[in-house]
C-alpha cells in the first residue's frame, strides 16, 4: 500500500508520516520502534510527520545507485550502508530471540544469535544471523544479501513487515535446526 507523502510547514517532504504510523497493526509498530531505538537510541513519543521522516531518513528511497540518501552520508560509507542495513535485520533479531524465549528455550543454553553485516557500496551487502557457539550450533538462522540502493521502503508498514518477515524466517530456521527446549526435571518422591 503506497501512501502518499506529506509537505510540513517549512514546505519540507516527509516520507513517513504521523497517519502511516497510525495504521500499523500493535505487531507492526513494535518492529517500528525496534527500528527506531536502533537508529535514535530511544522509543518515538507520540510521533509526528517531522520525527517519523527524519528517523527513518535512511530507508527511504533515494537516486539511482545512491546507497543511502546523501544527508545520511557520514565519515564512513561502510558504517552508514551497515547502519541502514543493521536497523532493519538487527531489529528482526531481537523479535526473534524473544518469540524464541516465549517458546521455552533459553539464550546462550539453547541458542545465542549472532548478528553479522558485510557492507559493500559495489557489491551485495550482506547480512547473517548465526550462533555464537560454532561448536555446538553450528547453524546460520538468517542470511539476506541485496546492493544497498536496493534497500529502501516506501511506507513504514513496509519496513514493519520486512522486519517481521526476517523474524519469521530467524525463529522457523531456528525450530527445524534445534532440539526441543530441555526442560526442568522434577524429582518423584
Amino acid at each position: 500500500m503506497r501512501m502518499e507523502q506529506t509537505t510540513g510547514e517549512a514546505g519540507q517532504t516527509h516520507q513517513f508520516t504521523a497517519a502511516q504510523y497510525t495504521a500499523l497493526s500493535d505487531e507492526e509498530r513494535d518492529a517500528i520502534q525496534r527500528v527506531a531505538n536502533y537508529l535514535i537510541g530511544e522509543s518515538l513519543e507520540a510521533p509526528d510527520d517531522e520525527s517519523l521522516s527524519s528517523t527513518f531518513n535512511i530507508l527511504r528511497p533515494c537516486h539511482a545507485c545512491e546507497c543511502v540518501p546523501n544527508e545520511e552520508v557520514g565519515d564512513d560509507l561502510f558504517v552508514d550502508i551497515q547502519r541502514k542495513f543493521s536497523c532493519v535485520y538487527y531489529a528482526a533479531s531481537e523479535l526473534a530471540e524473544g518469540e524464541i524465549g516465549r517458546k521455552g528455550f533459553r539464550e546462550w543454553r539453547d541458542f545465542a544469535f549472532c548478528f553479522v553485516v558485510d557492507p559493500s557500496y559495489e557489491d551485495a551487502t550482506h547480512v547473517a544471523v548465526v550462533d555464537h557457539d560454532q561448536e555446538k550450533r553450528p547453524f546460520c538462522y538468517f542470511h539476506e544479501y541485496s546492493k544497498a540502493w536496493h534497500l529502501h521502503f516506501e511506507t513504514l508498514q513496509e519496513i514493519a513487515r520486512e522486519v517481521l518477515r526476517a523474524r519469521d524466517q530467524i525463529v522457523s530456521t531456528f525450530l527445524r535446526v534445534s532440539a526441543r527446549p530441555k526442560r526442568r526435571q522434577t524429582r518423584r518422591k
